[in-house]
């Protein structure tokens, strides 16, 4: 498993929240665009994990999110403005379907532990790179990415 290490600087987002299993963000990301003026209207688009994967799937919380630059307006309602910290990541890319993304992050997190490194408190988040729009399912790329200690 080819696995990076990268730190970040912090970055704000627009997000809408979403509670529940992770197939149903979809409806969040449409009230997220609707709100940013459409597809395309910003930067990447990403999905952010509040809580431990071993909560239960139904009550997991998670936010639709695009990144923003400093020339980006502050979006309406129903989108809010937030932050992704700064901090050491480790990165996997992801090749595959969407419904592939929750065994990889198992895997993901397995390997980290594998490799003695350490989870730590804050947001996990996936880094969409295509669009599902625009490439088959096999092709879509995300990148998965998990804060850890070092």
């Amino acid at each position: 498993m080819d696995i990076a290490i990268r730190s970040r600087r912090s970055s704000t987002v627009a997000c809408v929240s979403h509670t529940g299993f992770s197939s149903g963000i979809s409806g969040a990301f449409a009230r997220l665009l609707s709100g940013m003026g459409g597809p395309g209207a910003s930067g990447r688009l990403l999905t952010i994990f509040h809580d431990d994967p071993a909560v239960s799937p139904a009550r997991q919380r998670a936010a639709a999110a695009v990144e923003l630059d400093d020339r980006c307006a502050s979006p309406g309602s129903p989108v809010e403005t937030g932050s992704l910290p700064a901090g050491t990541y480790a990165v996997l890319e992801h090749t595959g379907p969407y419904s592939e993304l929750p065994a990889a992050w198992i895997a993901f997190a397995a390997e980290i532990a594998e490799r003695g490194m350490k989870a730590s408190r804050g947001p996990r988040f996936e880094v969409y790179l295509n669009s599902p729009e625009d490439v088959p399912e096999r092709d879509l790329l995300a990148e998965l990415h998990l804060p850890i200690t070092q």
